[in-house]
């Protein structure tokens, strides 16, 4: 196994050959571009980058200005998907923003015949709150707020209205490309990455929540004990948990118990000396 990063890219990147040519290149927040090889010109990794603390642009000089000027970080957000839902959308946003004023001062202040830049706040909006936007979607809450029903549609306005501000930066003469490396739509399976991790040894859980399936196993028994049939349950996981289920399809409650085992993971339960790898956030594993 070898971890994704600009050592494993076959082939040479589009602003190594242009650079090659004489061209003067700027690259901000591409995935798969740590570390940052050097180029004629500035480069900032983008998604891959280990931690705030790695050397994550080229020239090396670039980092504290990027930090002190503007606020930018790295672009990693481990703990990005234990946050509510209005610390997501806000930290969106400001990203965003982010982005666009560094854009913005390096196509003002710096003489370049490539520029690229890549927006993830879009990728990270539809992984969290499909499910608020899609009706459709068995974990779908009619009576959520408006602010998650619409964050996916803010955040294309957000971005869009930067991609605009680069446009008329950029002036007509400029040849642009806007794309998307990806499709989205309704994710209706979900793995357990830290069930797996602790069928496979590297993750050891205190109590009864060793598995998932012991965790359903449980909550089965102690709800029969008292009398609590399956329609209680699936009105109560609604109000204990927050998701909309329809009491006639069991396969929903199964899907919201185990999304909710993953979101709800804690600290607290894990038998640290005897865990070697772990999941938080967004199905990120992480070495103890």
């Amino acid at each position: 196994f070898e971890p994704l990063s600009s050592k494993t890219v076959r082939g040479r990147s589009l602003w190594e050959l242009l650079g090659k040519a004489g061209c003067r290149v700027g690259v901000f927040n591409v995935p798969a571009a740590y570390p940052p090889a050097g180029v004629n010109g500035f480069l900032v990794s983008g998604l891959g980058v280990p931690s705030a603390e790695s050397s994550y642009t080229y020239p090396a000089e670039l980092k504290p200005l990027l930090k002190t000027r503007f606020g930018y970080s790295s672009p990693e957000a481990p703990g990005f998907g234990l946050l509510d839902a209005r610390t997501k959308l806000e930290l969106l946003e400001r990203n965003v923003a982010i982005q666009l004023a560094v854009c913005e001062s390096f196509l003002a202040e710096r003489s370049l015949d490539f520029f690229m830049v890549v927006f993830g706040a879009t990728d990270l909006a539809q992984h969290f709150f499909w499910a608020d936007m899609d009706s459709s979607h068995p974990l779908h809450d009619p009576s959520a707020s408006p602010l998650h029903k619409d964050a996916i549609l803010q955040t294309y306005r957000h971005v869009d209205a930067a991609i605009e501000k680069l446009l008329r930066l950029a002036g007509d003469d400029t040849n642009v490309f806007v794309m998307s490396d990806h499709g989205f739509g309704p994710q209706y399976d979900v793995f357990c990455l830290n069930s797996w991790l602790q069928e496979q040894g590297y993750l050891s859980i205190r109590g009864y929540e060793r598995s998932f399936a012991g965790m359903l196993a449980w909550l089965s028994e102690k709800a029969e004990r008292v009398g609590i049939g399956y329609d209680d349950v699936c009105r109560l996981a609604n109000r204990l948990l927050g998701f909309g289920l329809a009491s006639e399809k069991p396969e929903h409650l199964l899907m919201a118990a185990a999304l909710n085992f993953r979101r709800q993971f804690s600290a607290l339960t894990v038998d640290w000396p005897s865990t070697r790898a772990y999941s938080v956030g967004q199905d990120a594993i992480y070495l103890n």
